[in-house]
């Protein structure tokens, strides 16, 4: 972009730092050129480059109740290295693990200078990796098929610099971008018409999607145990996306470049933490009885993921969790019987944005021992929640740590409706 580009953010900003008193809080982005898009061609940029920019950024936006935020310069440079690179950067990438890189993606364990010295030590020149290409030069991706022609990136790359757009081919004429090679017709989604106007207002009991079909939000309660325990977030949204797809229970898809069905989880779960009360938020389309619902999908999930019930949500009534019952099964022999002894406890934890405290009086909800197992009700708070380890560990005075290999399972989530 240019510096005029730059001068427009920020009197963006200033024109919205006139609807109030507001926090704003502005994300930018460095812009990577990646294959097999129109910008392929284009340049990289060092990361002195890009925390100037980013510098520039701050110092034309900078204004009370209005907050920058960005990755690290380096950490973009490293993403255009990978972008861009050939076979010379596989070198490259063992030595970076050799010397102890893990889990760069968290800003705290980022590393640039280990991504500098093995550079240098096989001898590569980031400005090979981060220099333009011509239009016929060969790249590192050539090979490669996306299924996306060159010729038709070539034109979108003129167009993006003359400020031109290209209309959606799924409501309009064909753009001849060479996806729908050897007479293939365009399927990428269901048949959908021109997208009704900004003016127009739902009214229904029950909404209309975009294509003018019944929606109803439905709320699922099942339950995740066994080795299901050990699907992360993103896989249990993959699962159950593969499930209704497979079971013809079509979902409604959001707006946008990158729609995406309608589905959200009430609470978060950790890694490796059963639950026997788990509650799944979808948007179905043309729905149908619940019974049927259920059985349709518990058909094409997993032996360890049982769905116990499913019922539809009043339009416009939202429903949040408003605690979860917790489970603490140890065989630590010191574990105390009865209510807690210190149930004015304060918790601490220290992350990178200082120290937070939890008074657990203000989040027990209940709590009791047994021999063998703690039970916690704990509240959610909005900005932040206890974990139920270290809070049974302060309550009943228990050493640090010492929960820290007991099993943890959720026996009920309590909703607020």
């Amino acid at each position: 972009e240019t510096d005029e580009d730059l001068a427009g953010l920020a009197a963006l900003m200033r024109r919205l730092k006139k609807f109030g008193r507001v926090q704003i809080n502005l994300g930018v982005a460095h812009f990577t050129p990646k294959p097999h898009t129109p910008f392929q061609w284009h340049p990289g940029s060092t990361a002195a480059a890009i925390g100037q920019r980013l510098l520039r950024v701050r110092d034309l936006v900078k204004s009370p109740g209005l907050t920058p935020r960005w990755n690290a310069p380096g950490a973009s440079w490293v993403e255009t290295l990978l972008a861009r690179g050939d076979r010379r950067l596989g070198p490259v990438l063992e030595r970076v693990f050799r010397a102890g890189a893990r889990f760069e993606a968290w800003g705290d364990r980022f590393e640039p200078r280990l991504w500098a010295e093995a550079l240098a030590a096989e001898n590569l020149r980031e400005e090979i990796l981060l220099n333009p290409f011509g239009r016929s030069d060969p790249r590192p991706y050539g090979h490669l098929f996306a299924g996306v022609e060159d010729a038709f990136l070539g034109r979108e790359m003129d167009k993006a610099a003359q400020g031109q757009t290209t209309p959606d081919c799924r409501f309009g004429a064909c753009q001849n971008c060479g996806a729908c090679h050897d007479g293939a017709a365009v399927s990428l989604a269901q048949p959908a018409p021109a997208p009704p106007p900004e003016t127009s207002a739902v009214t229904a009991t029950r909404p209309a999607g975009a294509a003018g079909r019944p929606e109803q939000a439905v709320l699922i309660n099942f339950a995740k145990e066994g080795r299901a325990a050990f699907l992360g977030h993103l896989e249990l949204v993959e699962l159950f996306k593969r499930a209704f797809r497979r079971a013809g229970i079509e979902l409604a898809v959001s707006q946008g470049f990158h729609p995406q069905p309608k589905i959200s989880f009430l609470t978060a779960l950790p890694l490796g933490v059963t639950s026997a009360d788990e509650y799944l938020r979808v948007v179905v389309i043309r729905p149908g009885p619940a019974p049927y619902l259920v059985e349709k999908l518990s058909g094409h999930l997993p032996p360890d993921i049982a769905v116990k019930s499913a019922r539809a949500l009043i339009p416009g009534r939202k429903v949040q969790p408003r605690a979860v019952v917790w489970r603490i099964s140890t065989e630590n022999q010191i574990c105390p019987t009865g209510p807690p002894l210190h149930p004015g406890a304060v918790l601490s934890y220290t992350d990178k944005n200082g120290v937070r405290e939890y008074p657990l009086a203000e989040f027990i909800e209940a709590a009791r021992s047994e021999p063998g197992a703690f039970t916690l009700t704990i509240r959610l708070g909005l900005n932040g929640t206890p974990k139920p380890i270290p809070a049974a560990e302060a309550l009943w005075g228990l050493a640090p740590g010492c929960l820290v290999a007991a099993q943890l399972t959720k026996l009920a989530t309590i909703l607020n409706e």
